[in-house]
Order: structure tokens, then C-alpha cells, then sequence
């Protein structure tokens, strides 16, 4: 049966305008005026806040019903934004930032529907159920269905056998959200609503609700002006999230990039001064930390050194205007000097309960533990207003040190000459596509769908590579039964990756199953029973690429690698794959430090579901804008919902290792005339230069003599 298309057109009458900021007035009786319209291709609200409550109204979007093979339902709209609630019906969310006036509690009182305008569509459907989340390891496939269900061939029959509406509610508040001065209710809207029992479809097409919040924390005189910005993608059209850089720094004295690091660190390394010198000639602002500027802190229990830093960062991040953080230290979260924060996001489950992360050091004004109980960024007992909430005040990123200096002198030397590389660049234009399958159609269990890494490459290739003249290298599953259909510029074995990365690529996306220091392919080697099921000794596990192996690549042309897959940032191995590329063949990695999840039968991105193929999509779409890496990994995450155990799992667990600063075509040209490299040209340099040279030429030193920032 070919697919069918069913189109549902929306009205399109609502008053649109578009706006760049928001600013709540000083008093509360400005405040009432306040009223915010939004429109897009893809959806259509706005909002308004009358002094007391916040008034929000969708319209809903363009939805194509299509009918598949299997005969089946699913609903459609332009940016892939649906419920993904593993086993219950896969039906379109809609998600909106709304701002919360910052005098105001993030205590939601009550959300009242004040009208809505329903449509029921005529005939009957059957929606096909948002498929589990999957972790594959030596002891057979792992499923997350949630909580609370009782699956049946893929479905909750808990739901699909009801006659009660799924979503019960149109609207929905999902999370709270505070970014250093600005607040915000993460508010989902569901224009579709379905009735299993007797196959119904509700298309809500207007709707107005009423959010009621909690009394103000401030007086209204205290309250100041707030203005938010923009971002990329997904949140950026609510127009409501700031950046670091839109924060002025309150206090005379502002260092916008700060290295976090040790003494040892500061005394062995013969590159660090360098580094900073560097950074500050091409318009940084660099403040060096170290045990000395914390130590004597007291953080939240258990008050360790990991504790202690992110104080620092909470007490400094403002007043200073910091922007960058760079994490210089062995991450190791039992005795590393900079450690990485454990965290127990799936503490509730019998197993892969943990996950490492620096992103315990961007987001500093969540509570990670708010509920008191020591496991820090549990879900859901740290998903409450005040607790973690993703946004990043500050960029993070690390360079991890196991007690090789000489290692981190030259990836300290590697990113000073990344960034000011010269000549031919349109190497860091072409991307490399390893990419394996990650399960078989009837694997057990049987009705699992196959999981195959090149729909990601695919969708990355034709979303957003060839629309910005990227070219790419592909290499797929070609070997054993049931392997890629799609075509490829080599097939997927460990010979052909490395001969192919050794030729150089700025991007490089990996998928893969993983441990520390290897990423490998999986491919069904034989049907010994032939009854057309992968089973047990039937499928062949091999690396495609490992730790080793990085000797391989050519370092003077270093890409920035996602790595897709388990373990590959494991902090506690030193030999572990993230840092081993960035040690040679990478500038910047982005790899798990603990399992991470996919979505069984991946093939869309969803930019409301961090599974780990759209989290990479969207990391790797923010990369080829020349977003600096630190800045587009923060804002995937914190633009990403997050709803269960094991998407938290995933936002924790993938770390960057890298300068955070660094963006992948951005090259600054540094003024020759700074001699000692302190970003200005004054009388010392004019000193260093008479020593330097004999028959002096000043005509250049001239010309930059005085100015504080002597970029080209």
C-alpha cells in the first residue's frame, strides 16, 4: 500500500509581528501594557502578562496526516517536533519559552483553559505508539519505556485501550527555567489529541490559557528591566534566550574567558602563558583560577573541590562577565584535581544509575540538588522550579590532563594554531561519515524497528551540509544481511576509516556502539536457522576505529568529532577515545563519559528529544553556522526538553573536550606589533622590538601604538 496523504489546512488570520527583545518595565502598572505576538510558518502564538497573571495562545500549525504501510497513522508538521513518550501515541509538541517577569516566583498556582476551538476530523485512526529508548550492551538490548506502563507489541495498552483523550491536557507546563537574570516556563502545546478507543482526532486549533503564578519575590520598585535576545534554532523563535554575552558585567574589573586549573598545572606547563597571551591579543579578557582562589570556599555537601569551583564560578559569573570557562585538570570525579561532577540521573534504576558531567559548571543557577539527598541531578527529584534547568550561564569546555604536560602543551599549541591558521581552509568544509547500524529489524525484542547510524548522516547531509557547501564522505554498512541501503563512498571497516580521516576533515560524526577507547560497527553475519532473526551468535560485533588508531590522522588538520555512542569520554580512562583525538586528529570532541541512548528506528530529528542522534544533528547544524563549539553544545541541550531518566542521562553524560571558544571557520589574524602579547601595543612592546631589530621599521608599530585591542 503506498502512503497516503491527508493535508489539514489551518486558518492563518492571526496579528503577527515579529520582535528581537522583550523589556518589563520598571513598574508593574507599564507591565500590563506588556503584549508579545510571535508567528512562524510552523505555529502561530503569543502572549501577554496583565500584572498578576500571563495569558498565552496558540494557533495551530500546518498538519499532514499521512497513512503508512503498515496502515497506520502519523501525524506530520514542518519541524519534527512531537511527544516522544515511549509506547503512547506519537502525536505533534509544540513548545514555547514564555517569559516570567523576574520579580515574579517560578511557582506555577494553576494553568486554566479560557477558550479553545476544536475541530474533530472525520473518519477513524490509528496512530502509530513514539518508540522506546535503547542502550545496547554485552548482555543483550536494554528498552526505557517510562514508568507507569503496561507495553504490548510497542504500545501502552494502558492508553490504547482507553477512551480518554491522549494528551488528556492541550496544554501542558513542562519545566521551569532561570538564565542568570531572566525566568521562564518551558509550556508545551498538543494541537492534536486522540481518542484510542473509538479512533477520534481532535485538532485543537485555538486555544488561550491562563497561567497563575506564585507571589512576587521582590517588590516591584526592586525590579529591574530585563532584556532578552536571540538564539539559533528551535527556542530562537520565542526570542527569549539570552546569551552570556548579553549580560554586562556589573564591576569595573570583567574577564570574559576564565581557565580553571591547578598549580601543578600552572607550574609545568610551559605553553599556559602562551595561551593566555594569545586569547587576550585576539580580544579576550583571561582570568587563570586555581586550588588557591577556591579552596578556602564552601560549596553544598559534600563540599568537595568540584563543589567549590562551581561556587567560585556562581559567585564570580556575573560581576566579572564571564563567558568562557575552560576546564585545564584530570576530570577523574574520585581524586582529579578540575574533576568532572557524578551525577545519578537514573539513580532510581537498577542499572547505568550515573553519568559525569561539566555541565554542572554551565548551568549555576539550578539547584542539582535541590532535594538535600547527596545524588546530585536526579530525575525527577531535581526536576523542580529552582533545580536543574540546562541553561548554561556560561560555555564549557575541557582539556583533560593526566599528568602529561608536554600532551597538554601541544593541544594548547594545536588551538592557538587553529585559530589562526592561514591559506587554504576548505578542508574544514569537508565532513566524514562513519556510521554503523545499531540494530536489526526483529532483533529481540521482535517488534523493534532497525536502528541504521546513516539516516543521521543522511538527514545531516541533506538538511544542512549541501544547502552550505559542504562536501562529505560516507561510510556505511555494506557487510552480512540486512545491511544499509543506502549508498556509500566506501563501506564501514576499520582500514577504510582510518585511510579516509587521515586525509583530513573539519567535521567528523561517528555513530557507533561504544566503550572507552573504541567505537564499533555490528553487522548480522549469518541466519544460522534461517528464520530471518538475528539472534544470538548470529551478529558480529568489530571496531571501526580505536584509541590507537589516532596515529593515523593528520593533526595539523584537526577536526570536531561527535562521537555518537556509549562510554567513548569515559574520564576515568586516560587512554579513553575523546581525549586520545584530541590529543591528535581533533580540535574539539564531543563523547559520553557514561552509556548514552538512541531511539530504536531512528530516522527523524526531533528537536524536542535529546536522544543522542538529535543531539549530534543539532550540535553538528550549530557547528556549520560557525557557533563556537562550546556555546552550540550548551544551547542544543538547553533547547532540548528533557522527560525522563534517561534523556537526562544524555544531557549529563556528553561532554566537550576542547576550548569552548573555538568555531570552525573563525580565524583571528593577530597584530605583529604586540610584542609580549598582552593585547595592546604600548612602550614595552616598542622595547622588545628596538632589541628585536636593529634597523627599525615603526611605520606598523605606528599604527597600532595605543590601542587596547590590536586585533587585524
Amino acid at each position: 500500500m503506498l502512503a497516503e496523504k491527508i493535508t489539514f489546512p489551518t486558518e492563518r488570520n492571526f496579528s503577527m509581528r515579529r520582535f528581537s527583545c522583550i523589556v518589563f518595565l520598571h513598574l508593574m502598572v507599564f507591565f500590563s501594557l506588556i503584549n508579545i505576538t510571535k508567528a512562524s510558518s510552523k505555529s502561530h502564538y503569543n502572549y501577554h502578562y496583565d500584572g498578576s497573571s500571563i495569558f498565552v495562545s496558540f494557533m495551530a500549525p500546518k498538519l499532514d496526516f499521512i497513512r503508512t504501510r503498515k496502515g497506520t497513522h502519523r501525524v506530520e508538521l514542518p519541524d519534527r517536533s512531537y511527544l516522544m513518550d515511549p509506547g503512547n501515541p506519537n502525536l505533534p509538541e509544540i513548545i514555547k519559552l514564555i517569559p516570567v517577569p523576574a520579580s515574579r516566583s517560578l511557582e506555577v498556582i494553576s494553568i486554566q483553559i479560557v477558550r479553545t476551538k476544536c475541530e474533530e476530523l472525520k473518519g477513524f485512526y490509528e496512530i502509530e505508539p513514539s518508540p522506546p529508548l535503547l542502550l545496547s550492551t554485552d548482555r543483550g538490548n536494554i528498552l526505557d519505556w517510562g514508568k507507569s506502563k503496561k507495553i504490548k507489541h510497542g504500545k501502552n495498552i494502558l492508553v490504547y485501550s482507553s477512551s480518554r483523550p491522549f494528551p488528556v491536557k492541550p496544554v501542558k507546563i513542562l519545566a521551569t527555567k532561570t538564565k542568570r537574570n531572566s525566568k521562564f516556563l518551558r509550556l508545551a502545546y498538543y494541537p492534536v489529541r486522540y481518542y484510542p478507543g473509538n479512533g477520534k482526532i481532535e485538532v485543537v486549533k485555538e486555544i488561550q490559557c491562563k497561567i497563575t503564578l506564585g507571589a512576587s519575590e521582590t517588590s516591584d520598585l526592586e525590579y529591574q528591566s530585563t532584556t532578552v535576545g536571540e538564539t539559533p534554532q528551535n527556542e530562537s523563535d520565542s526570542g527569549t534566550n539570552p546569551a552570556p554575552a548579553d549580560i554586562a558585567p556589573g564591576g569595573d574589573t570583567s574577564y570574559d574567558y576564565v581557565i580553571i586549573t591547578s598549580n601543578a598545572v600552572v607550574n609545568n606547563s610551559t605553553k599556559l602563558s602562551d595561551f593566555v597571551r594569545f586569547k587576550e591579543a585576539i580580544g579576550h579578557s583571561v582570568l587563570v583560577v586555581t586550588e588557591d582562589d577556591y579552596t578556602s570556599l564552601s560549596g553544598p555537601p559534600p563540599d568537595g573541590r568540584a563543589e567549590k569551583i562551581r561556587q567560585w564560578l556562581i559567585n564570580n559569573y556575573q560581576n566579572l562577565g564571564i563567558k568562557y570557562v575552560l576546564l585545564i585538570g584530570n576530570p577523574d570525579p574520585s581524586n582529579g584535581d578540575v574533576p568532572m561532577k557524578k551525577c545519578y540521573p537514573r539513580s532510581h534504576e537498577s542499572s547505568h544509575r550515573e553519568a559525569l558531567t561539566d555541565y554542572y559548571y554551565a548551568d549555576l543557577t539550578g539547584n542539582w540538588d535541590i532535594d538535600g539527598d547527596e545524588l546530585y541531578g536526579e530525575y525527577p527529584d531535581d526536576n523542580k522550579p529552582g533545580g536543574v534547568d540546562y541553561a548554561a550561564e556560561v560555555w564549557v569546555g575541557r582539556v583533560p590532563v593526566y599528568d602529561d604536560y608536554s600532551t597538554l602543551d601541544h593541544i594548547l599549541q594545536k588551538i592557538m594554531d587553529y585559530q589562526t591558521e592561514s591559506g587554504d581552509l576548505s578542508w574544514r568544509k569537508e565532513v566524514l561519515l562513519p556510521t554503523a547500524i545499531l540494530n536489526f529489524e526483529q532483533e529481540p525484542p521482535d517488534y523493534l524497528t532497525r536502528t541504521d547510524g546513516a539516516e543521521l548522516a543522511q538527514k545531516i547531509i541533506n538538511d544542512f551540509l549541501e544547502s552550505n557547501d559542504f562536501t562529505h564522505f560516507s561510510l556505511y554498512e555494506k557487510q552480512g544481511l540486512q545491511h544499509s541501503t543506502y549508498p556509500s563512498d566506501a563501506p564501514l571497516n576499520r582500514t577504510n576509516v582510518k585511510d579516509s580521516w587521515a586525509s583530513g576533515y573539519g567535521l567528523v560524526c561517528a555513530v557507533g556502539h561504544g566503550n572507552a577507547t573504541s567505537i564499533y560497527r555490528k553487522y548480522w553475519s549469518s541466519d544460522d536457522n534461517q528464520n530471518d532473526t538475528p539472534e544470538s551468535g548470529e551478529t558480529t560485533i568489530t571496531s571501526f576505529f580505536t584509541s590507537s588508531d589516532i596515529r593515523a590522522l593528520d593533526d595539523t588538520h584537526p577536526a570536531m568529532v561527535y562521537l555518537c555512542a556509549c562510554s567513548n569520554g569515559y574520564p576515568e580512562n586516560s587512554g579513553n577515545l575523546g581525549y586520545s583525538l584530541l590529543k591528535q586528529g581533533a580540535i574539539a570532541t564531543v563523547s559520553a563519559s557514561r552509556v548514552s541512548w538512541y531511539t530504536a528506528g531512528w530516522t527523524e530529528p526531533n528537536p524536542n528529544y535529546p536522544d543522542n542522534f538529535s543531539l549530534g544533528y543539532y550540535y553538528l547544524k550549530k557547528l556549520a553556522q560557525d557557533i563556537p563549539c562550546g556555546q552550540a553544545l550548551a544551547l542544543t541541550k538547553e533547547e532540548m526538553i528533557y522527560n525522563s531518566p534517561s534523556i537526562w542521562l544524555n544531557l549529563q553524560g556528553f561532554n566537550l573536550y576542547g576550548d569552548p571558544e573555538i568555531s570552525l571557520v573563525t580565524i583571528h589574524s593577530i597584530c605583529t606589533s604586540d610584542m609580549d602579547g598582552d593585547g595592546d601595543v604600548d612602550g614595552v612592546d616598542l622595547a622588545i622590538l628596538a632589541e628585536k631589530n636593529p634597523e627599525l621599521d615603526l611605520s606598523e608599530f605606528s599604527e597600532h601604538f595605543g590601542k587596547s585591542s590590536c586585533i587585524e
